[in-house]
């Protein structure tokens, strides 16, 4: 039987490389959002793990008590802003040409 008023919570586990420290999660929508901002000549791309938890009895063997769960990677990639934009030292040059 599929309950369709199940609620599915939503975490980012902690990892060693880092990277989750720079993400969050809604825990109702799984909605991701950065917590920083990023330079791709830095680091291009970042790895999380995010793990789902339900609020249903778990059916599997062994797990008889505990809520269903389940994890994925998520490969967040980060695309190039133009960090270097072209500067005037003035706001009006005048030039003449013969």
């Amino acid at each position: 039987h599929f309950d369709l008023c199940l609620q599915i919570n939503y975490v980012i586990l902690k990892d060693d490389s880092g990277d989750s420290q720079y993400f969050s999660i809604n825990s109702y929508t799984g909605v991701i959002h950065t917590r920083a901002s990023f330079d791709r000549e830095q680091k291009g791309s970042y790895l999380i793990e995010v793990q789902s938890q339900d609020s249903s009895e778990s059916a599997r063997p062994g797990q008889q008590g505990q809520p269903n769960t389940d994890t994925a990677y998520v490969r967040i990639l980060v695309t190039d802003v133009n960090d270097n934009a072209p500067a005037f030292a003035q706001s009006v040059y005048e030039v003449s040409v013969e």
